[in-house]
């Protein structure tokens, strides 16, 4: 996947151009919780303000509204924060292992070479590619 920049918001691209619904879907959603939080905390704010008149009041009733969206802001960025790392290990993971396939092969191809050339040669090609 191939980073764009797209209306100042970096997504991931499939290589075919087209944008990851999934990237565009967890930005979206990440913008939807950031702001009803700061609504929940301009709510508890202004209901403060017009119901007590003393600044511990109004300061317990703000900590419990920025608390409670702390606590969720957090949690959902940390499991966007871990699914994305998850991603990018998952296709770490798949292109080894491409890798590793492609170099078994090529040591296959060329002991099987090196038997032709050479068959007293086979014993020990056969305990290096049994490992």
């Amino acid at each position: 996947m191939t980073p764009r920049f797209r209306g100042g918001i970096r997504t991931a691209t499939n290589g075919t151009g087209g944008s990851s619904k999934v990237d565009e879907l967890r930005v979206t959603r990440g913008v939807w919780v950031v702001l009803m939080c700061v609504g929940l905390v301009a709510g508890f704010l202004a209901a403060a303000l017009f119901k007590f008149s003393t600044v511990a009041d109004i300061t317990a009733m703000v900590g419990l509204a920025t608390t409670f969206c702390g606590t969720i802001i957090g949690a959902y960025f940390g499991v966007q924060a871990g699914a994305a790392g998850k991603e990018k290990i998952e296709e770490a993971r798949t292109d080894a292992e491409k890798r590793a396939a492609k170099s078994d092969q090529k040591a296959r191809t060329l002991g099987s070479r090196l038997i032709q050339a050479e068959p007293s040669a086979r014993t020990q090609v056969d305990q290096i590619l049994a490992q």
